[in-house]
């Protein structure tokens, strides 16, 4: 089994927070680091709250709002201190909710085995995943395979199934925010 960590960046979210980590704990994360952009309305307070509940880590930001600086540093404390698997980042207001799976472990699992099977380590192949997606539709498509045993045109409908089902699922996968760290 291998670790998730979701990393969020906030500021005055208290109507939504402690529903965010409430949700995403369930759906198989493991630990947050939540940056808090000087909150007044309490979510600093609710995240000190939360962590006596789940693995939190806050840190505290106070200075000129720089989202890209900030999402860094979430993600480098986020492998530094948990050295998880993946890294999810988000916003307090976003929910990571698997299509077809029940947990966001499930999920991720079937999208490395996905990425393997193109031969690539991260969705940020992607032209290269297109490129063995395509390679490999057309070696196993079962049209080209009619004139031979029922069993051997049965063994590359399934193949073929699985190589299309993980294209699509890597294609739902690429237009999202998920970060493998391994």
């Amino acid at each position: 089994i291998f670790m998730i960590v979701m990393t969020i960046l906030v500021k005055d979210e208290i109507d939504i927070i402690e529903k965010n980590i409430r949700v995403h704990s369930k759906l198989g994360v493991d630990a947050f680091v939540v940056m808090d952009n000087n909150s007044s309305d309490g979510t600093r307070e609710k995240l000190d709250e939360l962590k006596k509940e789940f693995e939190i880590t806050i840190i505290d930001e106070k200075g000129l709002y720089n989202q890209a600086k900030w999402m860094k540093k979430l993600a480098k404390v986020a492998k530094n201190k948990y050295n998880p698997r993946w890294v999810i980042n988000n916003d307090a207001d976003e929910f990571w909710i698997p299509n077809k799976s029940g947990s966001l472990k499930e999920y991720l699992t079937k999208i490395r085995n996905a990425l393997e099977l193109f031969g690539a380590s991260n969705i940020y192949e992607w032209d290269k995943i297109k490129k063995e997606y395509r390679k490999l539709a057309k070696k196993y498509h079962p049209d080209l395979h009619r004139n031979k045993p029922e069993l051997i045109q049965k063994i590359y409908e399934k193949k073929f199934r699985r190589i299309k089902e993980s294209f699509e699922l890597l294609e739902e996968y690429h237009s999202q925010k998920v970060t493998s760290t391994q």
